[in-house]
């Protein structure tokens, strides 16, 4: 994992590498929900996770699709401990993107063929109406934040300007 990153190649390279992330949702009563989920990102740094359309996230994201996010290393020592913060927006990925995203998250989290052939469900059972119904989503990063390394030992956060990390 990349320890302390840098420059924008780095956090390009953190938010692609990387596996997992905190959600965090709030519907319109105002109860929030934290949940990890695993992830793939594309090269626009579109996010892509799946779920069950009755998870408590899916739920909130329904009433209230803009959400907070961080993804870190959490077996970095202390001093070390760095990662993305941000907010997004998530909407339910359309069917005709189901079958691309599907690859691509499964090649990143099961890189075997063969083990990912016996254990990856089928594409299909994310289009299906069978119980539990799970879905494919898609997070747009709206805003993210980096340690700040001109304060060592203060953990505060600076702005990413997204446009330079995505072209």
């Amino acid at each position: 994992m990349i320890k302390m990153m840098k420059d924008l190649n780095e956090v390009k390279k953190f938010i692609v590498e990387s596996k997992y992330l905190c959600l965090g949702v709030c519907d319109t009563e105002g109860n929030a929900w934290t949940c990890p989920l695993t992830y793939v990102a594309d090269g626009k740094l579109n996010i892509y996770f799946h779920s069950a359309l009755d998870s408590t996230h899916i739920e909130a994201i329904r009433e209230n699709p803009y959400v907070s996010f961080s993804i870190y290393d959490s077996t970095s020592p202390l001093g070390e401990v760095d990662g993305i913060q941000g907010k997004a927006i998530v909407g339910q990925l359309d069917a005709e993107d189901v079958g691309f995203v599907h690859d691509m998250f499964f090649k990143k989290h099961i890189p075997d063929d063969a083990i990912r052939k016996m254990y990856a469900p089928p594409a299909a059972a994310f289009l299906s109406d069978a119980f539990p119904q799970k879905r494919f989503f898609k997070m747009q990063i709206l805003e993210a934040y980096k340690k700040d390394l001109e304060l060592p030992m203060v953990f505060r956060r600076q702005k990413i300007e997204l446009d330079d990390l995505i072209n």
